[in-house]
């Protein structure tokens, strides 16, 4: 836990190299992938306000790349876990907003789960 401030830059130098990276060469998966995994290495249980919307924005970019990447590899294991990983934890920033610890619901309706897969299997 003391080394809090060194895990913070490290994290801020690997996202500005993959940045770069994906900016480079947009079509190396690898490259997308580990932007994807260092996105996710966000804190969504931060204290502070601002630090939680730029951990939202984070994990928004982490979604859009790897559902990206799901759609072009959908047999690869690594890109559904990584999907499950990036809900988890939008999940847990959304838990940490007064809309979150109310109870109601942001996302639009088209974005909501319905009576999915889950329940079809009872």
């Amino acid at each position: 836990m003391g080394h809090t401030e060194e895990a913070k830059t490290a994290n801020a130098h690997a996202l500005k190299m993959f940045e770069e990276l994906v900016e480079q060469f947009p079509g190396v998966a690898e490259y997308r992938f580990q932007l994807v995994e260092t996105y996710v290495m966000a804190d969504p249980w931060a204290d502070e306000p601002s630090s939680l919307a730029s951990t939202e924005q984070q994990l928004r970019q982490a979604q859009g790349l790897i559902d990206q990447l799901a759609v072009e590899s959908p047999d690869n294991s690594d890109y559904i876990q990584a999907q499950v990983l990036v809900q988890a934890k939008l999940g847990a920033a959304f838990a940490t907003t007064e809309a979150g610890r109310r109870g109601r619901g942001v996302l639009p309706s088209s974005d909501r789960p319905g009576r999915g897969a889950a329940q079809g299997l009872a």
